[in-house]
């Protein structure tokens, strides 16, 4: 159907240029309607590939690895999902570790995934183990800024940020789940969300007798129908193309100021697929 669809929206372009060039036998339709047409055409294959890449579980077991005082390292778990947790302890009453990075890695143990989405909420008890004796000397320490990181061919296999997103109070206190999306990356089969820093209020000042549960809940997500990359940077590069000439063509009225902010969005978005996918190739 794209396919199609992105037929029948090149073939509508050419009809416009045809027009436009007074070539005879050309459509009745005047230019801008033409374009606008081409345009509607493509704007519909972009939803469409939005549409069929609606996020689900990232079937396939995955290890867990994760920086000093992670509880769960090497533990393997199924689809994406995760309980997370960290036990960190201040060595002296000088060591401030508000902005000390926790991390975990997700490693994929068969196919790599396209994670389009992170599922992800603030745990706001202790595990049963940490409930027993000794439980007073604890305290949870709630997560502020985070970020997810995948490993990048393009780089030696080093990780780079894909997102970043933070927690704030009230959002901690409720443990309410979020979905961060919007992001477009290529396949890895590692992994890995970082804390960059915590909620300084959470923290006991000039004390060395607590120590601190950090918990987070965890589910990384891939589009039910995988988009090609390629595929969206051609729609994108013809659709930005026939909208800069639909907003000459329209210049002076109303709906221009539309059209360029929507030509800015889609030009946007191609070049940060296309430097996405020209790195990719080159590694």
């Amino acid at each position: 159907v794209t396919l199609h669809t992105n037929g029948m929206a090149c073939l509508t372009r050419l009809k416009a240029e045809a027009k436009d060039l007074g070539l005879p036998g050309c459509s009745a339709e005047s230019v801008p309607a033409l374009l606008e047409k081409s345009f509607s055409l493509y704007q519909e294959s972009l939803d469409m590939a939005d549409k069929n890449a609606s996020p689900t579980e990232a079937i396939g077991a995955a290890i867990l690895k994760g920086s000093i005082g992670f509880r769960s390292g090497r533990e393997v778990v199924g689809d994406g999902a995760a309980r997370l947790g960290w036990q960190i302890k201040q060595s002296s009453e000088n060591d401030d570790f508000s902005s000390r990075q926790a991390w975990c890695s997700i490693n994929f143990e068969d196919a790599a995934k396209k994670i389009s989405c992170i599922r992800v909420r603030s745990l706001n008890t202790f595990p049963e183990e940490l409930q027993g004796e000794g439980a007073g000397d604890w305290k949870i320490l709630r997560p502020k800024d985070c970020v997810l990181q995948m490993s990048s061919a393009a780089v030696g296999g080093d990780f780079v940020d894909v997102c970043s997103f933070a927690f704030d109070a009230s959002t901690n206190a409720s443990g309410q789940w979020r979905d961060i999306s919007g992001f477009r990356v290529n396949k890895s089969k590692d992994w890995k969300l970082v804390i960059r820093s915590y909620h300084v209020a959470d923290l006991e000042p000039r004390s060395t007798n607590f120590r601190y549960y950090v918990g987070l809940d965890v589910q990384l997500l891939e589009p039910e129908i995988a988009v090609d990359n390629l595929q969206r940077l051609h729609i994108l590069h013809n659709g930005s193309t026939v909208l800069s000439s639909l907003a000459q063509a329209t210049t002076g009225t109303s709906t221009n100021d539309t059209k360029a902010k929507q030509l800015k969005a889609m030009e946007a978005e191609r070049e940060s697929l296309e430097h996405a996918y020209l790195a990719h190739a080159r590694s």
